[in-house]
């Protein structure tokens, strides 16, 4: 998720991706409740596709497994799951796609920089084939 150097092609994929990602985020901010597993499903930790049978309510990673699941119904297929430590040191999940990152703490989609800006650290990323992949930190 560091700077690589991109090419101009990936600039415009980029770019081109994030009104998709902006309309995403937009349905799902306006049904979303956010509520701890504990309290929707019982338990500490429960990872689910909220939508219909959750009633649109879960925490940040059923945000996250939603805004992909949308994403890739749109076409989109380059969706990874990301976990990070916030600025406020709480273990987080966010969705990635080319650069930008879906983020139920915030209303907008945000830049992969503008997060690191601020004080986040990426920990792992969960590729579409189902693989998780620690990150290198590029800060360092």
């Amino acid at each position: 998720m560091g700077a690589t150097g991109s090419s101009a092609k990936k600039h415009v994929k980029s770019q081109a991706v994030k009104p998709v990602l902006d309309e995403i985020l937009k349905q799902v901010n306006n049904k979303f409740v956010y509520e701890s597993d504990r309290v929707t499903y019982g338990v500490a930790e429960y990872w689910n596709v909220a939508g219909e049978e959750t009633k649109w309510r879960g925490d940040c990673e059923d945000h996250a497994l939603l805004c992909r699941k949308l994403a890739i119904e749109r076409g989109i297929e380059s969706c990874s799951l990301v976990t990070c430590w916030t600025e406020k040191n709480r273990y987080h999940c966010v969705l990635y796609v080319d650069g930008w990152i879906i983020d139920v703490r915030y209303p907008c989609v945000m830049s992969n920089s503008d997060l690191l800006a601020i004080g986040y650290s990426w920990h792992k990323i969960g590729l579409p084939n189902g693989h998780w992949y620690y990150i290198e930190s590029v800060n360092n």
